[in-house]
């Protein structure tokens, strides 16, 4: 039973610092809001329910939009790949 909380754990901290990590500062933040926009062809309406749904979550704005169907799982993979190459 231990060994399984154990491990249950570590997956948490595992999935909080990915997330963590892709966490945006302000600039970074509207730099990606204009790839999502300019390069993903995404509306101003499809990036303000994710933004609007961070605030009551406080989510990634990636896995919002892929939560929401906003975004394909492509789309959320080059979304991933701009974060890495921005970070």
């Amino acid at each position: 039973m231990l060994c399984h909380q154990l491990v249950k754990l570590s997956q948490l901290v595992t999935t909080w610092k990915f997330v963590k990590s892709i966490m945006l500062t302000r600039s970074s933040e509207k730099k990606l809001l204009q790839f999502l926009h300019k390069e993903l062809e995404l509306s101003q309406a499809d990036i303000a329910v994710a933004l609007k749904h961070r605030e009551f979550n406080h989510g990634p704005i990636p896995m919002l939009l892929w939560q929401y169907g906003l975004v394909n799982l492509e789309q959320l993979d080059k979304i991933f790949d701009w974060l890495a190459e921005h970070a």
